[in-house]
């Protein structure tokens, strides 16, 4: 390697200095056939680092991922390939949602390669992807990649705060996991112009992956479905057990998810669904506790029990839904016993006697109750209230745009729904939420209500059920605006379309 101003190493001569410091430069270089990226180590600290890289290039043979070129193999310089094109967190903005999914769908096919090849990435971020005049994905930079079974990086932090998976944070080996959890924080920015966490305090990044749970990235953008928000936040599961490991097959889930509704989709409601995230969160670190989600029919209290169960079964814990007819807890349950989640309506006596045990008892469980008023006995036990907060006014306009109907229409529909999510959906009739099969017994329910309001007492006799089980079996319906309440809550009426 000849020294100066513009290093030389065989043909490629280093033309524009890329980074500099005291353990060594970056170039881009180029030579009679071509452009390349040149790296030098200047310290003995930095050469074991090209050597790693160079041995991690030699196992690589793909066409979005950086080639070597040239190389010594005492780790002093090497040359590989000089990607040019843009990067991917100037790509990304304003771009639509299945641009974004199908870029991150072909890097993942990518990482799959690399884990073929025994590689895992471990620092993929947005710094680290160019996307070519052709649109295709590349990976520029695996300086801080591990190769299987190499022990002797296992301890230190090699990663960027704020993608980096909880076990790197942890000091844990990184696995080819950690690259998909990385992936999905890619596209969660891609798609909502933030990163899962974001504090103030940049050191926050180091803790929050370990104690919070991410939000859905539909909250922060609404063409988001409820199939593409569960694949994203399947692979950003803490457990790195519990994540998909499979390159091809996450790709094709990703792109699945595009053309799917997946679970009902759930709208604004950001502070109330927090304090459910922290309490499941909570819970996943076996610290029981209880949450009294109450409010009117249509408040989309159900809705947000739904999605805080959908987040602690991906959390692994143990779902147990509560008898509201004969509500007792499993036999044997005790103090010592691993902690589960009881879900249920708080309609009932009956309940409410379960509850109290479980809080008196200090017994392992997480309570998600729904009900439609607060219950005070329960929150003098440790029980914590959660009240739906209204739709504003600008997510109406968002909904109204998103289903192609005028926004004009917006605050006419917030007023007359009263913010109250359900009742939003009803008065848009949004198709999606029609779509969805009914039960016999909700086919029962429309019917019997097609044309005239029916008192809530004499529905539930004609039924069969108990008026807190017709409530329970209502709720759902009127979210999708099949159902509405009338008589100030008294009654109920099929909506006619």
């Amino acid at each position: 390697m000849s020294a100066g101003k513009n290093p030389k190493v065989g043909d490629w001569q280093g033309v524009d200095l890329l980074q500099s410091g005291p353990t060594g430069e970056v170039w881009k270089a180029r030579s009679p056939n071509g452009w390349g990226l040149l790296k030098l180590a200047y310290s003995e600290e930095q050469r074991p680092v090209l050597t790693r890289e160079l041995e991690v290039l030699r196992r690589l043979e793909h066409p979005q991922v950086a080639k070597l070129l040239l190389a010594a193999d005492d780790g002093s310089w090497l040359v590989r390939s000089y990607i040019d094109g843009t990067d991917l967190r100037t790509w990304s903005r304003d771009r639509s949602v299945s641009d974004a999914v199908e870029v991150c769908a072909e890097l993942s096919e990518v990482l799959a390669h690399l884990h073929e090849r025994g590689v895992v990435h471990a620092d993929l971020k947005p710094a680290n992807v160019v996307l070519s005049a052709t649109g295709l994905p590349h990976l520029i930079d695996l300086g801080s990649a591990f190769l299987t079974g190499d022990e002797t990086l296992a301890g230190n932090f090699r990663g960027t705060l704020g993608h980096a998976a909880p076990e790197q944070l942890q000091g844990r080996t990184p696995s080819p996991q950690t690259d998909f959890y990385a992936l999905a924080c890619l596209l969660y920015e891609m798609l909502t112009g933030r990163k899962v966490f974001e504090s103030g305090d940049p050191a926050a990044l180091a803790y929050l992956p370990l104690a919070n749970l991410p939000a859905p990235p539909s909250l922060y953008r609404l063409d988001i479905e409820g199939a593409l928000d569960e694949t994203i936040l399947d692979l950003l599961v803490r457990n790195p057990e519990s994540r998909p490991s499979d390159g091809f097959a996450i790709a094709s889930n990703l792109r699945r998810a595009l053309y799917e509704r997946g679970t009902s989709q759930i709208f604004g409601m950001a502070r109330a669904r927090e304090a459910l995230r922290q309490l499941v969160a909570l819970a996943s670190r076996n610290q029981p506790g209880a949450a009294i989600v109450y409010g009117p029919v249509g408040s989309g209290r159900r809705s947000l029990v739904a999605e805080a169960e959908r987040e602690a079964s991906r959390e692994g814990l143990e779902i147990l839904s509560i008898d509201p007819h004969t509500p007792k807890l499993p036999e044997g349950t005790s103090v010592d016993d691993p902690l589960r989640v009881l879900v249920g309506g708080l309609e009932s006596q009956q309940v409410a006697e379960l509850a109290r045990e479980v809080l008196q008892d200090r017994l392992p469980f997480l309570l998600l109750l729904w009900c439609r008023r607060p219950m005070m006995e329960l929150g003098s036990l440790g029980a914590r209230h959660i009240s739906p907060e209204p739709l504003e006014v600008r997510h109406v306009s968002q909904l109204l745009e998103r289903h192609g109907q005028g926004v004009r229409r917006a605050a006419i529909v917030h007023r007359r729904a009263r913010g109250l999510p359900g009742r939003v959906a009803s008065q848009l009739l949004v198709p999606e939420l029609r779509a969805e099969p009914l039960s016999e017994l909700e086919s029962n329910l429309l019917s019997a209500t097609t044309g005239r309001d029916v008192p809530l007492p004499a529905l539930a006799s004609l039924l069969e059920l108990q008026e807190h089980a017709l409530v329970d079996l209502a709720e759902p319906l009127v979210d999708r605006g099949l159902l509405q309440v009338t008589e100030n809550g008294a009654a109920l009426r099929a909506v006619e379309v």
